[in-house]
């Protein structure tokens, strides 16, 4: 009788939970920055060394500066909601992620700055994305990542 019943509950807890699924495709998954082209003057850079890593997964896209040589040089990780929808990326609501201290509601664009961006509800357009590379374009960066 206690087998049954355990049984049941577990069933009962199964039963309760929702399943959250997420139908980003290819977009989904964790993604290192690996070059940076500046559109105003044609350079281009290998960006790699500087550890910069995108994890995509449902509504959130998380950016966070993996550089850990030097602590003190670490940017903030930060958090944003996004919609990504007819080759583009609408990234907002960016939320510093500080659990030392507190999350906070990041209002200024020099957060975001690191990270690629100009504004903290920033358009990306959606160049190429495919199951290990991703290239999106700012009004100021092209932008490419390879998926890990």
């Amino acid at each position: 009788m206690k087998k049954i019943l355990s049984m049941i509950a577990a069933l009962a807890v199964l039963t309760a939970c929702e399943l959250h699924t997420s139908d980003n495709g290819d977009l989904d998954g964790f993604w290192q920055l690996t070059q940076m082209d500046t559109l105003s003057t044609n350079r281009s850079g290998d960006v790699r060394s500087m550890k910069i890593f995108w994890a995509v997964q449902g509504d959130m896209l998380e950016m966070r500066d993996l550089h850990i040589y030097d602590v003190e040089e670490q940017h903030e990780m930060l958090n944003f909601r996004f919609k990504y929808e007819q080759g583009k990326l609408y990234l907002s609501e960016p939320i510093a992620n500080d659990r030392d201290i507190s999350d906070s509601i990041v209002t200024s664009a020099a957060t975001v700055e690191f990270y690629g961006l100009s504004r903290t509800d920033e358009v990306l357009d959606v160049l190429q994305l495919n199951t290990e590379k991703m290239t999106l374009q700012t009004e100021l960066y092209r932008m490419y990542f390879r998926k890990y």
